[in-house]
């Protein structure tokens, strides 16, 4: 029998509503995604929080996939921001379809933001100053000590989701392109899901809830989340021999718990007038370019 290999890949952006649109297809008797790791086999030209290298090892991620799923894909919320992933692909898989979702950049960072500081990628708890170090990072310097992803704390370079969704239609096909934007996730998930269905060329799938799924956090113990995430030397090794004796799947889930227990909601705190202008001014030409790629008008992301 053929090696099943993805024909379909939700490509970002990070803090879009990816994982909540994977876990919404997942449902779908017809769809296979492997979940919930994002392997970003394409993009390695990014330095990611996680990577899966081996191309025998990635293919294994679809193994369980079987002949009535008509859609085999992955999520990966860098690869929309890769030079290399689209090429990559359409290279392998000249037919494969796309989903790109798009956010208000502001909103974008500030999540991103969260989000690094609860996994212990950024070590600068407020925002504003984070954002005002971008310049020195991108120089090597301020940056967490140990860190793997600097392109991940470059939060204007990832907010710029116009720039990267006009190079990616430079590359992929626009009838092999679908996207979707965030605020239109949120509000009218039902409509978005059948549009992406029909997109898919899958037959329709009544899906009773549609949950927000990886709201912003944060950490009940930066201590112990700096175990979970970062941890030493010792604590590596120990956990390389316990998935030699132990499947590796539930050792990942006993983490995973781990992680939601030390986690609570954290809503985000208001922007100083003088940042939001900032921010604003930053991001006014690339809503600009997203608007005319999209033929929608974007500008209230930037009203007050």
């Amino acid at each position: 029998m053929p090696r099943i290999v993805p024909n379909f890949f939700i490509i970002g952006g990070p803090r879009c509503g990816t994982s909540a649109l994977r876990s919404y297809l997942e449902e779908h008797p017809n769809a296979f995604l492997p979940g919930p790791l994002e392997p970003h086999f394409f993009c390695a030209d990014l330095r990611v929080e996680y990577r899966v290298s081996d191309l025998e090892r990635y293919l294994e991620l679809f193994a369980e996939a079987q002949e009535q799923h008509t859609v085999v894909g992955e999520t990966a919320g860098w690869y929309l921001h890769s030079k290399l992933a689209l090429p990559e692909i359409l290279k392998s898989h000249p037919e494969a379809r796309f989903v790109a979702l798009v956010r208000n950049p502001i909103e974008l960072a500030r999540s991103l933001h969260a989000y690094n500081v609860a996994r212990c990628i950024e070590d600068e708890p407020d925002f504003e100053t984070a954002w005002s170090l971008q310049e020195a990072r991108r120089q090597g310097r301020c940056l967490p000590p140990g860190l793997g992803e600097p392109q991940q704390l470059q939060y204007h370079w990832v907010g710029c989701l116009g720039a990267h969704l006009e190079r990616a239609l430079t590359i992929v096909p626009r009838e092999q392109l679908h996207v979707i934007v965030q605020d239109d996730l949120s509000a009218e998930p039902e409509r978005v899901y059948r549009g992406l269905l029909e997109f898919l060329s899958l037959p329709p799938h009544d899906t009773v809830e549609f949950p927000r799924v990886n709201v912003s956090k944060r950490s009940r113990s930066v201590l112990f989340q700096s175990l979970l995430y970062r941890p030493p030397r010792v604590l590596r090794w120990a956990g390389r021999v316990l998935t030699r004796v132990i499947d590796p799947k539930h050792v990942h889930a006993v983490l995973g718990r781990l992680r939601r227990l030390n986690r609570r909601d954290q809503p985000p705190t208001p922007l100083s007038p003088a940042a939001r202008q900032e921010m604003v001014a930053a991001f006014e030409e690339d809503v600009a370019l997203l608007s005319r790629l999209l033929g929608r008008d974007l500008s209230g992301w930037l009203s007050e």
